[in-house]
């Protein structure tokens, strides 16, 4: 529960959303499927990281489960769609590799059967976060955490470039708060030098 609250409540979902819809009506209609769900990842192993439960093992050991569970998803939304795995095949797959019980590995065989890349928005979103957070973290001296978290807030409509460009514009300039408009942030400069990110990262528009 504890995991579920951080992914849905705080600071995940109702955070998330709630910045997003005050950011403006871009932004509250038009989200970004795998930078929504990519934030609840990214928060639940954010309050662990801050001490969230102390640092307690078990704690940690549940939140891995969950954190494979996200990533055979992605593997299972590639294996129906790309490589057309058999159901019985999926199943045993989740069952064993991601030890998920058999009426939720099947309940993932009906979700893969009716949408697309929805199941992988969770890791793909989450790795664009975090692996953004790690390479600021790098080549940053006065690297603030704070003030990374403060400049996503209200862009959850962007793609995850357009993340990139948004978050060095605010974090590379230096300004202490990072709320802006999404249509601003599409407009503003590709601050890649201030940040001192690589010029080889950024995904193709």
């Amino acid at each position: 529960v504890a995991i579920l609250n951080m992914h849905e409540a705080m600071p995940g979902h109702y955070v998330q959303l709630t910045h997003s819809n005050r950011a403006s009506v871009v932004s509250s209609i038009f989200r970004n499927p795998a930078l929504t769900e990519g934030w609840g990842l990214y928060a639940e192993r954010l309050m662990l990281e801050q001490g969230f439960g102390d640092h307690e093992p078990e704690l940690w050991l549940l939140y891995y489960k969950w954190f494979l569970r996200s990533v055979t998803n992605a593997i299972l939304d590639r294996d129906v769609h790309v490589h057309g795995i058999e159901r019985e095949a999926a199943i045993r797959m989740l069952q064993h590799t991601a030890f998920q019980e058999r009426a939720e590995a099947e309940n993932k065989w009906r979700r893969a059967m009716v949408s697309q890349v929805q199941l992988s928005t969770y890791f793909s979103g989450f790795s664009e976060i975090y692996s953004l957070r790690e390479e600021l973290r790098t080549v940053q001296p006065d690297f603030d955490l704070k003030r990374l978290r403060g400049s996503m807030r209200g862009c959850w409509g962007l793609r995850e470039v357009l993340l990139e460009r948004w978050v060095c514009s605010v974090v590379g300039a230096g300004l202490e708060r990072g709320v802006r408009a999404c249509t601003g942030a599409v407009r503003a400069p590709y601050g890649r030098a201030a940040c001192g990110l690589r010029k080889g990262r950024a995904a193709s528009t």
